[in-house]
């Protein structure tokens, strides 16, 4: 069976698959600015100042489905640890 799952390594790629509703981006802040303004991409856990720092993006009309939240939940539970 072939794998469904698509991979995309630069940055913007990501961002514009996410912006297509294909999944997530985890991205700088200052790459997702003009998205986020836009209304194509929403970053739900906010933005957070630390030595290192993401930043999660989803399909707007995607930030409820379950799955994502729970990668939301996980992911500010470990950046706590």
């Amino acid at each position: 069976m072939p794998d469904s799952r698509q991979y995309c390594r630069p940055t913007i790629n990501v961002l514009e698959a996410a912006a297509a509703g294909l999944g997530l981006a985890i991205a700088p802040a200052l790459l997702v600015e003009r998205e986020l303004e836009r209304g194509r991409l929403i970053a739900p856990l906010g933005f957070v100042t630390s030595r290192t720092s993401f930043d999660l993006c989803v399909l707007s009309t995607r930030q409820e489905d379950a799955a994502l939240v729970r990668l939301r939940e996980w992911l500010q539970e470990e950046a706590v640890r």
